[in-house]
């Protein structure tokens, strides 16, 4: 409630209890009027119904608004990898630098952020299992890629957004022997990936020098399970498809 004067749940699966969150009259002017917020991936198809109700409520009860007047100002995916920690993996995003980290008493990653706060683009990569502790939830070991975009969207945007994950390089350090090692040069630059970041140890490079790293730590080192193209095609397209129906556009579906 930082930004509105009030914030209320709504119930929009009582089967397994999902809510969703509904803001209304913000403190500033260029916040809309209504904000409301939920997570389409875990809604099932009774939340999209209840959610589609209350789209109904709203454009019967309030002057101006339809289906078609929503925008939306936040869209998250994410991607959850078992089996690996965040302090397992070499990450890099062309362009973009480390923003702010939470470590646990041992110095281990338990959150990475990448990109400015306010961005349009902003990446997240956290430790899931240590999130699901905090309520006392118990998990398998995960590691979540969370790819944040903030804009201004309309609706019919949603056809056109781009895959958020193809910037983005994995590599794991599992895979960094001895043997990949040939010259102190490289040495020096695993040391800065490991305590300053991948990102931030490029920075000593040239254009030329940082491009030579980057292809070189990709050959020896890349995660093979890292498929930004695939997980984008198998996360998105499902839910872009319900959302659209769900704002009132007719899309044409493939059988």
């Amino acid at each position: 409630l930082k930004q509105y004067r009030l914030g209320v749940y709504l119930m929009i699966n009582s089967d397994t209890g999902y809510e969703c969150t509904i803001h209304v009259g913000p403190y500033y002017e260029e916040n809309a009027f209504l904000r409301f917020e939920w997570s389409p991936a875990n809604a099932g198809d009774i939340g999209y119904e209840s959610v589609s109700d209350f789209i109904n409520y709203l454009a019967d009860h309030c002057h101006g608004i339809t289906r078609h007047s929503f925008n939306i100002t936040r869209l998250d995916f994410a991607v959850d990898i078992t089996g690996v920690r965040p302090d397992d993996l070499i990450i890099d995003i062309a362009g973009m630098r480390r923003s702010a980290g939470d470590y646990d008493v041992n110095g281990r990653t338990e959150t990475l952020e990448i990109g400015h706060k306010k961005g349009k683009r902003r990446y997240i990569i956290y430790d899931k299992t240590v999130e699901a502790a905090t309520r006392r939830v118990v998990m398998p070991q995960v590691t979540r890629f969370e790819a944040r975009l903030r804009d201004n969207f309309s609706t019919s945007d949603l056809q056109s957004i781009s895959n958020p994950l193809l910037p983005v390089r994995v590599e794991e350090w599992i895979h960094i022997t001895d043997a990949v090692i040939s010259d102190r040069r490289r040495i020096m630059f695993l040391d800065s990936c490991r305590y300053r970041g991948k990102m931030a140890a490029l920075r000593f490079y040239s254009s030329n020098g940082r491009q030579q790293m980057r292809e070189w730590l990709n050959r020896v080192a890349r995660a093979a399970w890292w498929e930004p193209e695939g997980l984008w095609r198998e996360g998105w397209p499902p839910i872009r498809f319900k959302l659209m129906v769900l704002f009132g556009y007719r899309v044409r579906c493939r059988v």
